[in-house]
């Protein structure tokens, strides 16, 4: 993946049974818009995650409005 986006970045576990017609993957990368169905953020937090992340603790990423964590 060569676009500037994805210069830090890393694939959200998704589809992985290959699903037709659910898409392929999700990334988390740096941006400064919306994106197609990934999520983006600033490179200094893309890079602040990705040291902090530990993918043997199983992490899971949970995208709702903040009122609804609770739920979680």
């Amino acid at each position: 993946m060569t676009h500037p986006l994805y210069k830090y970045g890393f694939v959200i576990n998704y589809n992985t049974e290959r699903i037709p017609n659910k898409g392929s993957a999700i990334f988390f990368h740096i941006g400064t818009s919306y994106t197609l169905g990934c999520t983006a953020t600033s490179e200094s937090n893309v890079i602040s995650i990705l040291k902090w992340l530990d993918p043997s603790k199983n992490p899971v990423i949970i995208q709702t409005p903040i009122q609804e964590l609770g739920s979680f």
